[in-house]
């Protein structure tokens, strides 16, 4: 056995009995990169989409598409036969908060959940996001045991809390829930920080918040995407882990590097305003988890 197929064994031997995965949001920026990585170890991905375009995409990245909505009556007949289930799909507006956003995250979610449980799905990994802490408030070295907040800042915050909620309310000794909460995903391949980061710098409309220096975390899609298969093999149902690329940065050094490949710099432009936010890590750094498990803190 070569090295390679020694690896792409030893991966798959740890999703064991995770070998057909229903995937949705297989389009999306995270989700694209999730085909890629369980494809490239050998795992059957079977993705919803919603269009012919995007079905195109999938099947060339080697998933089997299936056309659909999250409320579809049909959706745990498309879930037949795989074994878990990873939940991508969202409304990420950060913008005022709408019905359909709520109806996205919230219903969508509980949608997709009781279609896995009647299609006899084991697992369950959650995307969520460390927003759904926040209240425009500060959040320093808070971990998975904080609560969720009374008043969360934003349509995005409240509809993606609850989504959690509904995920873990689901959570059963044959039916495991886990929840992952990425903070600011970032590299190849990127279509939604990083883009709207680009357009900002070279509108002039950038600017630095107490000038680059307050700390924050990021997530390399590779570290998510590694979190994500550490999930299916060795997260406990009913729990929360935060993943990110390791100890908290000042913004300009996280920035920089997360558009290094973009080709463009930041100006020097600063507000006066001061925000921090650095969270505990599962990742030390780009590089897959480790065989021990899924890091906790």
């Amino acid at each position: 056995m070569t090295e390679s197929n020694a690896a792409r064994a030893a991966a798959t031997d740890k999703l064991v009995p995770f070998q057909r995965i229903f995937l949705t949001g297989g389009s999306g920026y995270v989700g694209r990169n999730l085909v890629r990585h369980f494809v490239a170890r050998g795992i059957n991905v079977t993705a919803l989409v919603r269009s012919n375009k995007s079905a195109e995409l999938l099947r060339s990245l080697g998933a089997t598409p299936v056309r659909g909505e999250l409320f579809d009556a049909s959706l745990s007949a498309a879930m037949a036969g795989c074994d878990a289930l990873i939940h991508a799909a969202a409304d990420t507006d950060h913008g005022p908060a709408t019905e359909r956003q709520r109806r996205v995250n919230e219903d969508g979610t509980r949608a997709v959940i009781e279609a896995a449980c009647r299609a006899g799905i084991r697992k369950v990994i959650h995307l969520s996001t460390e927003s759904v802490l926040a209240t425009g408030r500060p959040l320093v070295n808070v971990d998975e045991t904080m609560p969720l907040p009374l008043k969360p800042a934003g349509g995005y915050s409240r509809t993606k809390a609850a989504a959690e909620s509904i995920a873990l309310a689901a959570n059963a000794d044959d039916f495991a829930v886990v929840v992952l909460r990425p903070r600011f995903v970032w590299g190849r391949d990127d279509t939604t920080a990083l883009p709207a980061l680009t357009e900002a710098v070279k509108s002039g409309k950038f600017a630095w918040i107490s000038g680059g220096t307050y700390l924050t975390s990021t997530t390399h899609i590779g570290n998510l995407c590694n979190a994500v298969e550490r999930a299916l093999g060795r997260g406990r149902g009913g729990e929360v882990y935060f993943v990110s690329d390791g100890a908290p940065l000042p913004s300009a050094p996280s920035c920089r590097r997360s558009s290094r490949h973009k080709g463009f710099k930041f100006r020097k432009r600063s507000s006066r305003v001061a925000w921090s936010e650095p969270l505990p890590s599962s990742v030390t750094s780009w590089q897959p988890f480790p065989a021990a498990g899924l890091s906790r803190r």
